[in-house]
């Protein structure tokens, strides 16, 4: 993949640096940043999850809609919901 260069200030820099050290192991500061944008994105998720359950009537069809789909795939392997519980916030 081909690289750029991106304009820092040099404390944003000192701060990215000290977040890809000390929470995500010492990782270059590039996968640290790539680590905070994905758990951004799927904060944004959750949020989004969050206003469809606020709303009764859209929660109700957003259920039906997922169990017509679990009943095609007809696979024969368990529910996602099952699997990863950790992810039925």
């Amino acid at each position: 993949m081909a690289t750029t260069t991106v304009r820092l200030d040099s404390r944003t820099r000192d701060r990215l640096a000290s977040v890809a050290r000390e929470h995500f192991g010492g990782v270059s500061q590039e996968a640290a940043l790539n680590r905070l944008i994905d758990e951004h994105e799927m904060r944004q998720v959750h949020l989004a999850y969050a206003r469809l359950r606020n709303d009764p009537e859209q929660w109700a069809d957003y259920q039906q809609e997922l169990r017509l789909a679990e009943t095609t795939a007809a696979d024969g392997l368990g529910s996602a919901r099952n699997e990863y519980p950790e992810y039925n916030q």
